[in-house]
């Protein structure tokens, strides 16, 4: 083992095992864009250039067999990500410290589930990454996945065996796939299910028994946040065509719902709420970006139109820190002011937007592009200096995972851990 992996390795398990179930989403890399979404970190050491070409900051590349949206999870000195076609569905394992395979799960089909699931957007590329939209989860012991044919399951993170395995219903109707990542709160695991009916619901993390189910009745394809208000509410937000709505995570039940998108027809419903600390924000493609009060349940603000009439998201999420709402589009990065929704600074970058959300890390802000990964420094006062590039043979889809002093990134067909 290099003394790099090792360093990584080491620091991983300290983190990692101190960490009990009820905090698993408070440990970078466990959970789809950090801690209950926010994809907020302050991680010492993370690499702010990168080349496969040059083989700068590339500690390990592991082919995968199949493609996917899901980004990877990290627990315990260990790599995890799925992928899946219409006939199969894997979790692979990999160590943090040398991307050598651990081990390799196929999840048989379960009764109940949609044997043959098809995904039908009409772009084959689009198609082959949909099986295996919804990133997993981990709270170190066991990682749970999730695949568009409707099943959900949970495996060992010590050797990737079946702990239970089960079918949440008919996804057949869902052209697009269960593309909503999984989330923990303490022993229940949170699930968004849009096929035949359309509900969220918990599962106990031991027995994969269902908990809570609560219907809903809008559209969406995009993942909920768990946050605690500045009131000291726990809730699980989702947005739906037309409703933002927030649920008890304990229990289930609905805490408020507002209307955010009616009258919006060419609305889309892929990127996800995010939180700092103060307001819910969200932004949709056709519609605008909004800010909630998560306590009162009440719209603060909404901007529904851009300088030079650029476009709101379909896919990739935003980030907030510090005053700002970062939205990266087309080839268009937002500054929003998240007080009251006026447009601090654009920039406009040399390459198009991915279907990758962007993160922060601390004061450095990283934008995934069709191309590349560019690292800018966030403060609109300067300009949004560049920071550095990095650089991958594959395209990046799948938004990246921090965890550590490291980046995990997916692409069609290999994983990458990126470090100094």
């Amino acid at each position: 083992m290099s003394e790099i992996g090792a360093r990584a390795t080491t620091g991983l398990l300290a983190v990692l095992i101190a960490a009990p179930l009820g905090a698993a989403e408070k440990v970078p890399g466990r959970a789809f864009r950090g801690s209950g979404g926010t994809a907020v970190y302050h991680q010492k050491g993370l690499p702010t250039s990168w080349s496969e070409a040059d083989k700068k900051n590339i500690r390990w590349k592991t082919a995968l067999t199949l493609p996917g949206w899901a980004s990877a999870v990290v627990a315990r000195g260990r790599v995890i990500v799925t992928g899946a076609n219409a006939e199969k569905r894997m979790a692979w394992c990999m160590a943090v410290a040398d991307g050598k395979q651990q081990w390799v799960t196929e999840l048989p089909v379960v009764a109940g589930a949609t044997e043959g699931y098809q995904t039908d957007t009409m772009d084959p590329e689009w198609d082959a990454r949909m099986y295996a939209a919804g990133s997993p989860v981990t709270d170190g012991r066991h990682v749970y996945v999730i695949f568009s044919n409707g099943q959900l399951a949970a495996l060992r993170v010590a050797d990737g065996t079946v702990a239970w395995n089960l079918a949440l219903g008919d996804s057949s109707l869902n052209q697009y796939g269960l593309t909503g990542s999984l989330r923990l709160y303490g022993d229940k695991l949170i699930v968004v299910f849009q096929g035949e009916k359309r509900f969220v619901a918990a599962h106990d993390v031991v027995s994969g028994k269902q908990v809570w189910k609560t219907e809903r009745g809008s559209s969406s394809w995009a993942t909920p946040s768990l946050i605690t208000t500045a009131g000291g509410k726990d809730l699980l937000v989702l947005l739906g065509d037309p409703d933002l709505t927030a649920w008890n995570p304990s229990s289930g039940k609905k805490v408020w719902t507002i209307d955010i998108l009616s009258g919006k027809p060419d609305a889309c419903v892929g990127p996800s709420p995010i939180f700092d600390g103060t307001y819910v924000y969200v932004n949709c493609q056709g519609s605008g970006i909004y800010a909630v009060d998560p306590d009162a349940g009440k719209k603060v603000w909404g901007l529904e139109e851009l300088p030079e009439g650029f476009g709101f998201s379909d896919g990739a999420s935003m980030v907030a820190n510090d005053g700002c709402v970062y939205q990266f589009y087309d080839t268009v990065l937002s500054c929003i002011d998240a007080s009251n929704g006026n447009v601090i600074k654009e920039l406009e970058v040399d390459a198009r937007s991915s279907y990758a959300s962007p993160f922060l890390n601390g004061k450095h802000l990283y934008l995934v592009t069709a191309e590349d990964v560019r690292v800018l420094k966030a403060d609109p006062d300067t300009g949004f200096a560049v920071v550095g590039k990095g650089t991958l043979s594959g395209r990046i889809e799948g938004s990246p995972t921090v965890a550590g002093d490291a980046i995990f990134i997916r692409t069609d067909d290999a994983i990458y851990c990126i470090g100094k």
